[in-house]
């Protein structure tokens, strides 16, 4: 029969009670990395619509190059557009506003701007 030395019972309890908050925040920040990874890609592939559609377009190409930043991402509402062209190209520049999501953090922490530029040549219809 082994016998324990007294005051080691509750050891890894208190252990883990010191490490949690340190484990759920690196889980925060890891979630908090991959919301914003997203975003970018996000804002990438509506900036390169944006150029696409305005490349194509006959016309108003500001607003052709807004409907589809509109229609390829899912947070249309927060991005801001803008549209400029040059006698061959046509560039388009999404920005987004982001907050920090963590917990407490995100109160004290200021937002931060996402931003992608894509730029396409003007096609023009032959014949």
């Amino acid at each position: 029969m082994t016998r324990r030395a007294r005051g080691h019972e509750g050891q890894s309890t208190v252990e883990f009670a010191l490490v949690l908050p340190f484990v759920a925040l690196l889980a925060a920040l890891i979630v908090q990395v991959g919301l914003v990874l997203r975003a970018q890609v996000l804002i990438v592939h509506a900036a390169r619509e944006g150029a696409r559609a305005a490349s194509v377009t006959r016309g108003v190409r500001i607003d052709a190059a807004r409907l589809a930043v509109d229609r390829s991402s899912d947070a249309s509402h927060g991005l801001d557009v803008e549209v400029s062209e040059d006698t061959s190209d046509v560039t388009v520049v999404v920005r987004r506003t982001m907050r920090v999501w963590l917990p407490f953090l995100g109160d004290l922490l200021p937002g931060f701007t996402l931003e992608s530029q894509a730029s396409m040549r003007i096609e023009t219809s032959a014949g």
